[in-house]
């Protein structure tokens, strides 16, 4: 009788892929390629180091300081990911390994546009030290939290801020994080990747690591709207039109040009996350997800008034169940109202306990900013109820603007009416239109306004996956192109 034949664990196919594994391993480590990659990486951390390598020295002549590369590296190795993160967000199924890589795209042309100055990271440096960010910094250097949140109206007329008078508290308390990210290890880590250590004292060397952690922080935060954005997008219009939205970001002129501001790094990202949460919501059948939404923007709006002209458009969202046909009028009415509850519920709640124990008044708080802002900019009346969106058609460029427009009269029609993607680009061009009347965003529309831009690429998005059906797959590339050369325009004769 045969007996079986039991098989030898050394034999088993797991076995055999083991071995295979570890021989690849094995073979890459001993290649020449790695080897001496790993060499050529140790001299060249070696040779920045400022050591004296004696003969190495002689050869290449005396020291005469550290050139910064990394400008070149980064312009240069954008340019070419840039193609490469096309290709894999629309072709692979790896979506979460393509959009990171996108991220880090947008990163790399946020930096190019400065780098394109030739001045290295002073651009950048100015930015923080001698803008609006060098009032924020020193206000949350001073100031302790509990007494600037209860008190920030008074102190901000008692000590004549300009800019901070503008914001609520809320901005300054992020400002604070900043620096707390500064102090730690965190801020060490990162600041010698800018620029080098400060001789100096103490304050200087706490100014060079709150440098360090704005110049990672907030352009990565900038291009992390993309996440919320495809989802948002995949929810309300498709997968397609989630690749075509998340690539444009990345190029979108303002998000480069108007840099370490959080009206770029955070406000389109909270605006954006509070969308994407409501539209997760209802498609999900869960409702609780709408007081999340509210809870997320409502913490937006404590940061800064702007956030207040999409809460009715996130509220409107919900509007959708209306055009459903799975259940009664009135059953589908109720639902819709339930989110928009939630919703409102969400927005209280964040705002509840500043009032109830920090004693804030947002009501003062909001009535003082916009005084404020009513004499910032003087003259120009309505004139700016036009000149403001045309300001920001530009900014965002003509492929994003252009697309916003014509799907937003597309959305008119009966196919497209009261769908979702429909409901936030009409809703968005209404806050706008409002916005624009109210006057307050008067020459600054493309910073104030900044966080409209993921909710207009949506709709743009879906009209130019229309166009790109039409007239063939160049129309995307193409976009992109014109989005960084208005990019290269509007800094070589705008912000220089």
């Amino acid at each position: 009788m045969t007996q079986p034949v039991v098989p030898n664990e050394a034999t088993t196919p797991t076995a055999d892929a083991a071995r295979s594994t570890r021989a690849r391993i094995l073979s890459v480590l001993r290649s020449p390629v790695f080897l001496i990659g790993v060499a050529t990486a140790i001299l060249a951390y070696s040779l920045t180091q400022g050591y004296e390598w004696g003969v190495i020295n002689w050869t290449f002549g005396r020291e005469t300081g550290r050139k910064p590369a990394l400008p070149a590296l980064v312009i240069i190795s954008t340019f070419l990911a840039l193609p490469i993160a096309y290709r894999y967000l629309r072709t692979s199924s790896h979506v979460r390994r393509a959009l990171g890589l996108l991220i880090l795209v947008g990163v790399g042309v946020y930096w190019s546009h400065s780098f394109l100055e030739g001045a290295g990271f002073k651009p950048m440096s100015k930015m923080i030290w001698t803008k609006g960010h060098a009032e924020f910094l020193r206000i949350a250097q001073e100031e302790p939290p509990a007494v600037l949140v209860a008190n920030y109206t008074a102190m901000s007329r008692k000590h004549k801020w300009r800019f901070a008078r503008s914001k609520p508290p809320g901005s300054v308390l992020v400002y604070r994080g900043i620096i707390a990210a500064a102090d730690s290890p965190f801020g060490g880590l990162v600041a010698p990747i800018y620029e080098d250590q400060p001789k100096k004292g103490w304050q200087e060397t706490r100014d060079w690591r709150i440098s360090g952690v704005m110049f990672t922080l907030l352009p990565f935060l900038t291009f992390l709207t993309i996440i919320p954005l495809y989802q948002l997008t995949v929810l309300l219009a498709g997968r397609r039109e989630a690749q075509i939205a998340a690539l444009l970001y990345a190029v979108v002129p303002v998000l480069s040009l108007v840099p370490m501001h959080l009206d770029g790094a955070l406000y389109p990202l909270l605006g954006t996350s509070a969308a994407a949460l409501m539209a997760w919501g209802f498609e999900r059948r869960k409702p609780w997800m709408a007081a999340v939404s509210g809870l997320v923007l409502s913490a937006g709006v404590f940061v800064t008034f702007g956030l207040l002209a999409i809460v009715p458009v996130v509220a409107l969202l919900p509007m959708y169940q209306l055009t459903r046909e799975d259940g009664p009028w009135r059953t589908r009415v109720r639902s819709a109202a339930g989110y928009v509850g939630w919703f409102a519920l969400g927005l209280v709640a964040f705002h509840l306990p500043l009032v109830a124990f920090l004693h804030y008044d947002p009501i003062e708080c909001f009535n003082d900013a916009m005084q404020n802002h009513t004499t910032w900019w003087k003259g120009g009346g309505h004139n700016w109820v036009l000149g403001s969106p045309m300001q920001f058609a530009v900014w965002i460029g003509l492929p994003v603007a252009v697309a916003a427009v014509v799907g937003a009269f597309a959305s008119l029609r009966r196919e497209h009416f009261l769908n979702p993607t429909s409901l936030l680009l009409l809703a968005t061009f209404i806050s706008i239109a409002l916005t624009a009347w109210h006057g307050s965003a008067r020459a600054e529309a493309q910073r104030l306004w900044i966080f409209f831009t993921p909710l207009l690429l949506v709709g743009a998005a879906r009209q130019i996956a229309t166009w790109e059906d039409r007239h063939g797959p160049t129309v995307v590339p193409a976009f992109i192109a014109m989005e960084l050369a208005t990019a290269i325009f509007i800094k070589t004769h705008f912000t220089f």
